[in-house]
């Protein structure tokens, strides 16, 4: 099953791209409207998983935690795909989505550290070092590199500050799901979501270096890098709680049958 959700996302992804580059205009797919549709998969699939398994324990706080987090996300498409589409607001604006989207670290960051205050005794201090300086460098070459091109043609620093918040914010959550991910590869049942849940992370945070130097750099826009990171992202969260729903929840009626059909 895992993987049939990594083919089918790497699939759904390059299926984008390439029509995008085929249908530059007139498609749907390359537009917002196909990120809120996949975000509102992602954050129905947290809501099936949050109604199975309720909102006590570690994993009930953080499932629910990780569904608002993605409700947020939807939200802010939602808003986000009226402002583009319909109202014709430009990328280079600040938009009322940015609240939603901003929020939506709070939420994550507690799915994500709660997590990791969890299992990070088990964290080796060398992977530690390794990951923390490497996403450490990536975020100050994608500051730099943004700040550089902008040099002294800044005329709206709200919106400058606002960018920089999202590459930034996607490092401090990056950093301890990679280090969970190294330490939980070898868990039968751990390892598949945290590996699909940094896939989708990963994916987000490309998506943001490129939209925000689409934005602060007022370029044409560049849908066909952002759109097909975001929707491979929201897919891969989708299929981190599909296999969470699959195999991390307990379902009391199959644990019988599957004893019963044991101790016939």
């Amino acid at each position: 099953m895992r993987r049939a959700i990594g083919a089918a996302i790497a699939s759904a992804y390059a299926l984008i791209t390439i029509l995008i580059l085929i249908y530059p205009t007139d498609n749907l797919l390359n537009s917002p409207l196909s990120i809120t549709v996949t975000a509102g998969i992602a954050t129905a699939a947290a809501g099936a998983v949050v109604i199975r398994q309720k909102t006590s324990g570690l994993y009930g706080k953080t499932y629910l935690a990780l569904m608002i987090g993605l409700a947020c996300w939807f939200a802010g498409e939602l808003i986000y795909t009226y402002e583009s589409m319909m109202a014709g607001s430009s990328i280079s604006t600040i938009s009322v989505a940015e609240g939603p989207w901003l929020a939506l670290y709070a939420f994550f960051g507690y799915y994500v550290f709660k997590t990791y205050r969890f299992f990070g005794y088990a964290v080796k201090r060398n992977h530690m070092l390794i990951v923390l300086a490497g996403v450490a460098l990536l975020m100050a070459i994608t500051t730099l590199s943004i700040l550089t091109s902008l040099g002294n043609a800044v005329e709206n620093e709200p919106l400058l500050l606002i960018r920089l918040l999202y590459p930034i914010g996607d490092a401090v959550l990056i950093a301890p799901s990679v280090l969970l991910l190294l330490t939980l590869r070898h868990g039968l049942l751990t390892y598949t979501p945290w590996l699909f849940t940094s896939i989708g992370l990963i994916m987000i945070a490309a998506g943001d270096i490129a939209f925000s130097n689409m934005s602060l750099l007022q370029v044409a826009d560049l849908g066909v890098i952002t759109f097909p990171l975001y929707n491979a992202g929201n897919l891969a969260f989708a299929g981190a709680l599909l296999w969470y729903s699959r195999f991390g929840l307990y379902d009391h009626g199959r644990a019988l049958n599957a004893f019963q059909e044991g101790n016939r």
